[in-house]
Parts: structure tokens; sequence; C-alpha cells
């Protein structure tokens, strides 16, 4: 089955399921292709209100650390160079067995950044 980018905004990228989260419909101009979510719905996600359709989450700050280290959302870890984010979520991920039970629920990565306009997005 062909997708074509973008040609269903509800769908996640591999077009599998629809996004978990409500995401802001005007996102931001020069990342157009970048789903954003309000801090409204990062509380409620925080606070458990997408338990039915969230398997886990994980807030990832990309300031650089002694930004990070001034204060960041509680359970975030810092993470600002690609190499750190390849090596967290790429290389250490182990492969998904065949017969593992494929779960409906999403596990979702929130990369942010005090301005989401340069180093969030390139993560």
């Amino acid at each position: 089955m062909l997708f074509t980018v973008g040609s269903d905004a509800s769908l996640v990228g591999d077009a599998s399921k629809s996004h978990a989260l409500e995401f802001l419909q005007d996102g931001n101009g020069k990342h157009s292709d970048l789903k954003e979510i309000s801090g409204a719905t990062l509380a409620r996600l925080m606070n458990g209100e997408f338990n039915d359709k969230v398997n886990s989450y994980q807030v990832i700050d990309c300031r650089y650390p002694y930004e990070y280290e001034n204060g960041h959302i509680q359970g975030a870890i810092n993470v600002y160079t690609q190499k750190q984010a390849h090596e967290q979520f790429i290389q250490s991920k182990s492969p998904k067995k065949i017969d593992d039970p494929v779960s409906t629920k999403n596990d979702i990565l929130i990369f942010h950044c005090e301005f989401s306009s340069q180093r969030g997005p390139d993560m």
C-alpha cells in the first residue's frame, strides 16, 4: 500500500494509526511537517489523561546542559546532539521479535527546546 506523506494529517508517519495526542493545527511555519503539542496537552499526558492511547512517553530536552540544569520539565532527559539521540533511541533499541504482541498504544517521544525552532526539530 502506498501512502503520500501528508495525505492524512490525522495519521502517524507510517500511516498505521492515528495520533494519540491532540496537536496544534497551525503548527510552526518553519517546520510545518512536524507535529506540535501545547503545554496543556503535555500536562494532560503527564497526568495520565491519555493512558488509553499511550503506552509510554519520554520528554527529550534538547537544550544545552547548562540550560537543562537551570530547570526542566519533570522527568525530561537531556539529549542535545544528534549523536546522543542516535545512541539513546536507535543504537540501544533491541529489534522487535516476530512473536511480540503488537500494541495498539503509542510510544511517544516529545522533543522540547526553548523556542522549538532549531535544536528540537533538528533532532
